[in-house]
């Protein structure tokens, strides 16, 4: 029998110890309906969807400097072609994600703060001709 490492361990654990961290914050937002449920999660899945898509962007960007820069090497041209390839799929997902989270914010009615609909067209005033 082989000893339990720790990265064995993590993906399993990691689930658990987020729902410990984060179930007294939910027991604690006293929600009263669904939407309220919603709302409270939504903001930092956001942030969450925001940041995981910065680093989807980094991961393209670092293929296309790997596949431009080392255009003689072979091996890192590959590896710069699955930087790409997995930075375009994290980028859509993440925008898919950030979709539907903008669904249910619109179709249930919850405050989305940062909303320009209403935005002035000429905010300084600037007589337009």
């Amino acid at each position: 029998m082989s000893p339990i490492s720790s990265a064995s361990l993590l993906p399993p654990v990691t689930p658990i110890a987020l729902f410990i961290a984060l179930a007294p914050s939910a027991a604690f937002a006293a929600v009263s309906n669904v939407g309220e449920a919603i709302s409270f999660w939504v903001g930092p899945v956001t942030y969450l969807i925001g940041i995981l898509f910065s680093v989807a962007v980094l991961v393209f960007f670092w293929g296309i400097v790997l596949f431009i820069g080392h255009a003689g090497d072979e091996e890192a041209v590959q590896k710069g072609k699955g930087f790409i390839v997995w930075g375009m799929v994290g980028i859509f997902v993440l925008v898919s994600i950030w979709g539907i989270v903008g669904y249910f914010q619109t179709s249930l009615g919850l405050d989305t703060g940062g909303n320009l609909v209403g935005a002035p067209l000429n905010p300084l005033g600037i007589p337009v001709l």
